[in-house]
């Protein structure tokens, strides 16, 4: 090969020799202080063609979380510019590529195949002049649990670098560089506002802590939590499975009414990405100087987190704080049917307005309805018969399943009412008598509403009772042919035998009427021979009836049945004619008019 003053240069071992063309007589070089440079034998140590590579690296955080960033800068101390400078920074175990970028070049995590081929982590510099620099930034998540040391080092120069050789992982060399991490927990408090604030009412704050940050566990390391009260909020209470807690004495610039500094510990090892199981109630009264809204702050520390992740340490909250008449105040509407009647399908219609002067927010209220004896839920949830409004989700809980609650964070403004709720219920005779008229039956159903943002002091309307009649009485009519056998054509001494039927709760009111219009092919052979009470009076045929004698009958009682009790009975014989072959159907009805349709 030939070196850059064209003299031919020689390699049969580890020494570089000059060559005479002329005489062909090969000379040992003079060793340089530095190190043959790859790629054109540039190791003539001339001055004049050389570059002093240089490599630094430093991390973001040496005692990280779970996730780093890494910048690497090359610097070219001259004395000449190169044209092809290569960096190799391949991420250790304990490491996961997330991104790069650079100044200039390219990074590339993975290794590339090629022509050309370049090794996972080559950072492809290109050119760097005379005095210039150039920098790459590596961002990764830190799956390692212990110490990581992670190099950067030039792997390849096109010229001749008088104090270091490219790729020899030689460490006092100052082509390469190193930095160590130690993987540690990061550890965060989350303060939630888990109750509506008012003045004059116990509210409560939730803390949570946890690691989800972190890259290293909390181990047996005791962690804090801190929250200095501000004015306008009074410690009542703190607790938490698996935490001490107390009330300090209030530290310099704390506020200091009532020593209102919280200070809750626990030990309880917090893996990294998790958090703890347990949250902190915190339970404060909120005074006059709440209003109309009150900031407040918690702090966590400890558990074996450097200094260095401190800098999420807190979690601040600003929550509005209402008066009397300014707060959300929640009712229930509840509407149903005029009345019910026994064994027919009746429903509720449920819906919450907002009578106070505060939106609920998001905020969660909960509707609850259970059914009193004697309803039931005809159909499961989704079923027929319902109606779950938007924003509503519903379950069938305690009372043997006749229990409704539904749940809602559908912000509500003041003045403003929910989308519906409507079930389907079933009403038995055995709900209870009405107050007011004893002697007839009543469903009495409540309906309540809680949370919302809604403070305890206006709670009192929050419950909605709603009585509903319902129609006791049911009638039916029951209809047997009273001769053994089937009907004979020619034959006048077939009988039907007519009862009238109370299946309701109590007994039936008014004047009931059995009618039964004989098919074609019947006629009536003689009067009925009516029960106590029946009244049978000739009747006259109406349109769609068979004409041949009249036959009509109808009867009418006003005797009061006993619940679950019959009438006397109705029994009316009849001719049977050739239209009655092969069979025959008759159908009789009852009717009252004090009876639900």
């Amino acid at each position: 090969a030939f070196d850059r003053n064209g003299q031919m240069v020689v390699s049969p071992d580890s020494t570089l020799y000059n060559v005479n063309l002329s005489t062909l007589v090969a000379t040992a070089k003079p060793v340089a202080t530095g190190a043959i440079a790859f790629g054109d034998l540039a190791s003539n140590p001339d001055p004049n063609y050389m570059a002093d590579l240089r490599v630094s690296k430093t991390a973001s955080n040496t005692t990280p979380g779970n996730t780093v960033s890494f910048t690497v800068t090359v610097t070219n101390d001259g004395p000449n510019g190169t044209t092809d400078v290569r960096v190799l920074d391949p991420l250790p175990a304990g490491l996961t590529f997330v991104s790069a970028t650079t100044s200039q070049g390219v990074y590339s995590s993975t290794a590339i195949v090629g022509p050309p081929a370049y090794p996972a982590g080559t950072w492809r510099v290109g050119t760097l002049t005379n005095g210039a620099t150039a920098t790459l930034t590596i961002n990764a998540n830190v799956t390692g649990t212990t110490p990581i040391t992670n190099t950067a080092q030039v792997s390849y120069s096109d010229l001749y670098d008088p104090d270091s050789i490219p790729n020899n992982n030689v460490t006092p060399q100052d082509d390469q560089a190193s930095v160590t991490i130690t993987p540690s927990p990061d550890i965060q408090v989350v303060k939630t506002a888990t109750s509506s604030f008012a003045v004059g009412t116990n509210a409560t704050y939730s803390l949570a802590v946890n690691n989800t940050l972190g890259s290293f566990t909390t181990g047996a390391n005791t962690y804090t939590v801190t929250d200095v009260l501000p004015t306008g909020l009074t410690f009542v209470s703190a607790a938490g499975t698996g935490w001490t807690c107390a009330l300090n004495t209030p530290a310099a610039g704390d506020n200091v009414v009532g020593g209102s500094r919280m200070v809750c510990t626990s030990a309880a090892a917090m893996l990294p990405g998790a958090s703890n199981a347990n949250a902190i109630t915190l339970t404060v009264l909120p005074g006059a100087a709440a209003a109309p809204s009150v900031t407040n702050t918690a702090t966590v520390s400890g558990g074996g987190e450097p200094a260095s992740n401190n800098g999420n340490n807190s979690s601040t909250i600003s929550t509005t704080v209402c008066t009397a008449g300014g707060c959300p105040d929640l009712v229930v509407l509840k509407t149903s049917a005029a009345s019910f009647t026994v064994g027919a399908p009746g429903s509720y219609t449920l819906s919450i307005r907002n009578n106070g002067g505060l939106t609920t927010g998001l905020n969660n209220y909960v509707i609850s309805d259970t059914l009193p004896t004697g309803l039931t839920l005809t159909t499961a949830i989704g079923g027929a018969g319902w109606t779950i409004g938007v924003g509503w989700t519903c379950t069938v809980g305690a009372a043997g399943g006749n229990q409704v609650t539904c749940n809602s964070s559908a912000p509500l403004l003041p003045g403003a009412t929910s989308t519906t709720i409507v079930f389907p219920v079933t009403v038995a005779n055995t709900v209870a008598n009405c107050v007011a008229t004893p002697a007839t039956l009543c469903a009495v159903n409540i309906a309540t509403v809680s949370g919302g943002g809604e403070p305890a002091a206006v709670t009192g309307n929050n419950s909605t009772s709603l009585t509903t009649p319902v129609i006791a009485f049911d009638l039916t009519v029951t209809k047997i042919k009273t001769v053994a056998g089937n009907f004979v054509l020619g034959v006048n001494t077939a009988t039907y035998t007519l009862t009238v039927n109370n299946i309701g709760g109590t007994a039936s009111t008014g004047t009931y009427t059995v009618t039964d219009p004989l098919p074609a092919g019947l006629t009536l052979n003689a009067a009925p021979t009516a029960g106590a009470g029946w009244a049978c009076p000739a009747n006259l045929p109406l349109a769609g009836d068979n004409v041949a004698t009249g036959g009509r009958v109808v009867c009418t009682n006003s005797t009061a049945i006993a619940a679950g009790g019959t009438s006397s009975t109705i029994v009316f014989p009849v001719a049977v004619g050739a239209a009655a072959v092969p069979s025959v159907t008759n159908a009789a009805s009852v009717s009252d008019p004090t009876e639900s349709p």
